[in-house]
């Protein structure tokens, strides 16, 4: 059975220069570390232990290829073939990730994560445990055990700073405690609101929080000026509209100026204030407009909801 695939809203190609290349591939090294998650989630991300991470794994991962060479031709070999195809995978995804059409972030790069530590963990089991069946030099074995020992200490900074932050409550702009507040509020908002993502950043959490039962429209991807009157016919069980923008990131994806001019200048809607506690969240900018009577009732309005949430 085929799948429709959404060509919408592709991002443009990749770069392929070389400092892109070098760039992405640095950052592959060194994702076990969680640099880049760390300050995207809670704003505080490690300096150094990147930099040591990925010199460490690289190091492991090369000196675990030197141990493996020449290995006696009997059972082991078998085991080491799959050392060499975990980290054949990894070496592929990472080669592959600049090559896709689009730039990926980081949440998708970490599917590669996995195939050089599980090479690791098996070189090590394998090498520490059965030198004496292989015709390994054991300056070989031993020195991949002390490379992943290292890659172990070095971890061990970078998970103490982690609870750390995690036990104060730091949190970057992107998960500020307002937008979960946002979500909690919109999940009790009656049927007929509905609330209009003008930015990017705010939409996933007024769906999660509300447990699906919140209609969101993520007007920020393709809204034009003078799109409203076809955003009132897609949703005309709605009567009343929040227009939610994310204020504490700049270069976001948004059409805040053109939606909220729009709406401001339109006579289907007329603007409230909008109600505590959606008026004091830090970081959000949140506007009420409420339907009037018989405005959006074109011939062609037939959907119930927004277009589907990107990722």
């Amino acid at each position: 059975m085929g799948r429709f695939v959404s060509l919408g809203n592709v991002p443009g190609k990749a770069p392929n220069s070389l400092e892109f290349l070098i760039e992405r591939a640095v950052d592959y090294v060194q994702l076990g570390a969680g640099a880049t998650v760390r300050d995207y989630i809670l704003g505080r991300g490690p300096t150094w232990t990147p930099i040591f991470e990925g010199c460490a794994i690289t190091a492991a991962i090369l000196a675990t290829l030197w141990a493996v060479r020449g290995v006696a031709p009997d059972g082991h070999r078998r085991s080491a073939r799959l050392v060499l195809a975990l980290l054949a995978a990894w070496l592929v995804i990472g080669i592959e990730l600049p090559l896709l059409p689009s730039p990926t972030g980081v949440h998708h790069q970490v599917l590669g994560t996995p195939f050089q530590y599980a090479a690791l963990a098996l070189a090590v089991g394998w090498l520490f445990t059965r030198n004496a069946a292989m015709r390994i030099p054991r300056g070989r074995i031993g020195l991949v055990v002390l490379l992943v020992a290292v890659v172990l200490a070095g971890r061990a900074p970078t998970l103490i700073t982690l609870e750390r932050d995690l036990a104060a409550g730091a949190a970057s702009a992107r998960f500020a405690p307002s937008l979960t507040r946002l979500g909690e509020i919109a999940g009790g908002e009656p049927a007929d609101a509905m609330f209009v993502a003008v930015t990017w950043g705010v939409a996933t959490q007024i769906v999660s929080l509300s447990n699906n039962q919140m209609a969101v429209d993520e007007a920020f991807w393709t809204y034009a000026p003078g799109d409203l009157p076809s955003l009132l016919d897609r949703h005309l069980d709605k009567r009343v509209f929040y227009l939610v923008a994310l204020e504490t990131l700049k270069g976001l994806q948004d059409r805040r100026g053109d939606i909220e001019h729009d709406f401001a200048s339109s006579a289907a809607v007329a603007e409230e204030p909008v109600p505590a506690p959606l008026d004091h969240l830090a970081g959000i900018a949140v506007r009420r407009y409420v339907r009037r009577s018989g405005a959006g009732t074109t011939t062609h309005s037939h959907l119930a909801g927004g277009p589907a949430l990107r990722p």
